[in-house]
């Protein structure tokens, strides 16, 4: 979680986006799923499909959307 966290909290800081602030977005949502919080991974989840959808390279959104649908998630998908 605190990775997760990091990293999500450097690409708002940053005003990071795309690729990487999907990819932020899902790992804080693996995160909370790890540890059991359902509705926090299910929020960080929706967070992360909406970014992906604003990925501006093809191929770039096929890889996030791949690995997003990729277990484990612990219970949430």
């Amino acid at each position: 979680m605190h990775y997760a966290q990091l990293c999500l909290r450097q690409c708002e800081t940053h005003q990071v986006g795309d690729f990487d602030l999907a990819f932020a977005y899902e790992a804080v949502a693996r995160a909370w799923a790890c540890q059991g919080n359902l509705g926090e991974a299910e929020k960080f989840d929706r967070l992360a499909e909406a970014a992906g959808h604003q990925i501006a390279e093809a191929e770039d959104r096929e890889l996030f959307f791949a690995d997003l649908r990729k277990p484990p998630w612990y219970g949430l998908k």
